[in-house]
């Protein structure tokens, strides 16, 4: 049953999810995400380039993910769903699928409206 307030596009593109599995590269700590192709494992920068996943080969993907930790090429692989349209769920995989932070460094300040010390 669906709410009022839910729109009909968002229920069709969250009903198409899928998994791949992401992890960090360690040369410069770029966000990954595991290729599968012709039997040959590699790691791309671009989530449309992910081998879609699904039940047990989820499991033997992060095992030859783990393979790959090992040998310090990726660091804390994990699963993650993503639509049929190749875009991350959730505001973390988003931000790290756009390269994130969500605010870079020198960009913007946050300040406290009534800081509780004085310089």
């Amino acid at each position: 049953m669906m709410s009022e307030d839910t729109n009909i596009e968002d229920e069709e593109i969250y009903d198409d999810t899928f998994k791949v599995i992401t992890a960090n590269r360690l040369s410069d700590g770029h966000v990954v995400y595991l290729s599968l192709e012709k039997g040959e494992r590699s790691w791309t920068t671009r989530v449309g380039g992910a081998t879609v996943l699904s039940g047990p080969e989820i499991s033997e993907a992060l095992k030859n993910a783990e393979a790959d930790v090992t040998a310090n090429i990726v660091v804390g692989p994990y699963a993650t769903e993503i639509t049929g349209k190749n875009q991350p769920l959730g505001a973390k995989e988003e931000i790290r699928a756009s390269g994130g932070p969500s605010v870079r460094f020198g960009e913007a300040r946050v300040t406290p409206k009534d800081p509780d010390y004085s310089i």
